[in-house]
């Protein structure tokens, strides 16, 4: 029976018009995806949008949950008690140059100076720092809490506030908590709404 659409029903005919509609069906496979989702797909990738809004090969702005702050001098005093020394000794951080300083610097430099090197364990952290009109709110993690003597415990969180009263010369007082709750211990105890006062540790923190 002759097909109606290939008069005379030629094999070769057939055959061109076969080759022809497969070349037409096969070359959508070869479609290239332009526009918006062509971004999608590239952005999926991880490859450069060539857009972003900052040089190749540059790295991102140092991020901090806590608010900016610039330090008046470029070294930060600090001191701890040495329990090998048996007295409490200084220990300065020089800032380093171009530094994004905030918060909670203070509290990374006793980190790196005195807590790790002399105490050992893990750094001490904090949820929030915050600074309004004087009053300075330290809201620490659980990490503030060590397996210390009471000399050392109390000596760690005494100079901890000196450290910000040192050289933070606006602020008047400081509420600490950890985790939102009292700060406590078998030694020590701060209720949350007990100040710890500049005029405290006046004699030493003002030199």
């Amino acid at each position: 029976m002759k097909h109606p659409l290939l008069p005379g029903h030629c094999p070769v005919t057939v055959g061109l018009v076969c080759l022809f509609l497969a070349g037409i069906l096969l070359s959508g496979c070869g479609v290239k995806i332009t526009g918006p989702a062509a971004s999608q797909s590239t952005a999926a990738t991880g490859a450069p949008s060539g857009d972003s809004g900052t040089a190749a090969g540059s790295q991102p702005a140092e991020t901090t949950p806590f608010s900016a702050y610039t330090f008046q001098e470029k070294t930060i005093v600090l001191k701890g008690y040495d329990t090998a020394a048996d007295k409490t000794l200084s220990y300065p951080y020089d800032i380093p140059a171009g530094a994004v300083t905030h918060l909670g610097t203070v509290l990374e430099a006793y980190n790196t100076v005195f807590k790790l090197p002399v105490l050992g364990g893990d750094p001490i952290t904090a949820k929030a720092i915050t600074l309004d009109a004087g009053t300075l709110h330290m809201d620490f993690t659980q990490s503030i809490y060590g397996n210390y003597g009471s000399g050392t415990e109390a000596a760690l969180i005494e100079n901890l506030f000196w450290a910000y009263f040192k050289n933070m010369p606006e602020i008047e007082k400081i509420y600490i908590s950890v985790e939102g709750s009292p700060y406590e211990t078998g030694h020590i105890m701060f209720a949350l709404d007990e100040a710890i006062l500049r005029q405290d540790y006046a004699s030493s923190a003002n030199q």
